[in-house]
C-alpha cells in the first residue's frame, strides 16, 4: 500500500498497529463444536489482520485515478471480446458489454471475478490456437484449457449473515467477535432453524452469533482449478479471474493487488509497446502464475487442515462431546461495527 501511495488514505479507515515488524494476531483458530471451545493456534504476522470494507477500498482506489488522463466507466459488464484479424494484428480489440454497447482497446486486463467473461473468451481462443494444426498434443491441450473455464465446487459451504453490533453486544459485551477488525445455485436463502441445526452442541459464543442472524444464506464455496495460462495475445487475467480461491487463507484480495502491482510495473516499462504487449503479458504470466496458483492451492489445503477435513485426521477421536457432523463446517460472519 505504501508503494501505491495509498497508506495515508487507508489508515483513515482502520486502526493500524505501531511497529511494522512486530507480530500481531491475524487469525485465531478455535475448535468450537463442543460445549467449551478450545483455541488451538494463533497466527501471528507483522501488522496483524488489517481489514477494510470493500466499498471503502474501491472508493479510495477510484479517487486516485487522474481524470485528466483516465476515463472511467463504472457499472459495465463485459460479455466477450474479439481479437483483430490475422491480416491486421495491431488493430484494436473489440469489447462487447451486456448493455449492448461496444468499445475498443489496445490491451485488455480481465479482473472480472470468479465467473470472468474475459477468462471464458481467453481460454476458448487459446484452445482454438492449440488445436489449429490438428496434432494430438494440441487437441489434449485444448481440452485441458476448456475444462478450466468454469469454477468448481471446493467441497465446502458457508452460512453467512450480517449481524448488528448492538444486537450481539446485548447478548455478550465481551464476545470475541466484537474485537475482530473486519467489516447448484451458488447462494441460497436458508431458514434460521436450519442454521441452528448445523451447530447443535457448539460453544456458547457460537450460539450467540447465530442467534443474531435473522436471514441466513448458504454459499457454495467455489474455486478455479489452477489454470495453465494467465495471458493470450494482448489480453491478461488477474485476481479471481485468474486464480479464484477458497477463503481459508484470507489471501484472495491481497493476491489480486499483487497481480495488479506487478502488471502495472510491466505495462509502464519503457520496453512495453503495442507491438511487444503479448510478450510483456507473458512476462507477467511467468512471474505471477506460479505464485498465484501456489497460493490458491495452499488456501484449499489450509481449509482442509483447520476444518479437520484432511485425511490425516481420519483417526482422530472427536467423541468428547463434539458434533462430528459439523466438524467440517466453518462460520463466516460479518459484524457491523
Amino acid at each position: 500500500m505504501k508503494a501505491l501511495r495509498l497508506e495515508q488514505e487507508l489508515a483513515k479507515l482502520t486502526e493500524t498497529p505501531a511497529g511494522e515488524d512486530k507480530p500481531h494476531l491475524a487469525f485465531e483458530m478455535r475448535k468450537s463444536d463442543q460445549e467449551k471451545g478450545i483455541s488451538f493456534y494463533n497466527l501471528m504476522v507483522p501488522m496483524g489482520n488489517i481489514a477494510f470494507h470493500r466499498a471503502d477500498f474501491l472508493r479510495i482506489l477510484a479517487e486516485q485515478l487522474d481524470p485528466e488522463i483516465t476515463t472511467s466507466h463504472f457499472f459495465k459488464r463485459l460479455t466477450s471480446y474479439s481479437l483483430p484479424s490475422a491480416s491486421s494484428p495491431s488493430s484494436p480489440l473489440i469489447l462487447n458489454f451486456k448493455d449492448g454497447t461496444t468499445a475498443t482497446c489496445d490491451v485488455l486486463i480481465g479482473s472480472d471475478g470468479i465467473h470472468s467473461a474475459t477468462r471464458h473468451t481467453l481460454l476458448e481462443l487459446a484452445a482454438k490456437d492449440a488445436e489449429a494444426d490438428g496434432a494430438e498434443d494440441g487437441m489434449k491441450a485444448a481440452a485441458v484449457l476448456r475444462g478450466m473455464v468454469e469454477p468448481v465446487w471446493s467441497g465446502s459451504v458457508a452460512y453467512r449473515g450480517v449481524i448488528p453490533r448492538e444486537k450481539l453486544e446485548k447478548l455478550n459485551p465481551n464476545h470475541r467477535a466484537m474485537h475482530t477488525a473486519q467489516n447448484g445455485r451458488t447462494v441460497e436463502e436458508r431458514t434460521k432453524s436450519e442454521l441452528l441445526e448445523q451447530y447443535v452442541g457448539w460453544e456458547e459464543e457460537v450460539q450467540q452469533l447465530l442467534q443474531c442472524i435473522d436471514k441466513p444464506s448458504r454459499w457454495a464455496i467455489n474455486a478455479l482449478k489452477g489454470i495453465p495460462i494467465y495471458s493470450h495475445d494482448r489480453v491478461a487475467l488477474m485476481g479471481d479471474a485468474a486464480h479464484a480461491m477458497t477463503p481459508h487463507q484470507g489471501s484472495g484480495a491481497g493476491q489480486a493487488i499483487e497481480d495488479a502491482y506487478i502488471l502495472a510495473s510491466i505495462l509502464t516499462h519503457q520496453l512495453t509497446t503495442r507491438e511487444t504487449l503479448p510478450a510483456s503479458l507473458k512476462v507477467y504470466e511467468a512471474v505471477c502464475l506460479p505464485h498465484g496458483n501456489e497460493v490458491q492451492w495452499r488456501s484449499w489445503q489450509n481449509g482442509k487442515l483447520y476444518e479437520f477435513a484432511d485425511p490425516r485426521f481420519a483417526n482422530l477421536d472427536f467423541s468428547d462431546g463434539a458434533n462430528s457432523k459439523c466438524i467440517r463446517t466453518c462460520i463466516y460472519v460479518t459484524t457491523i461495527v
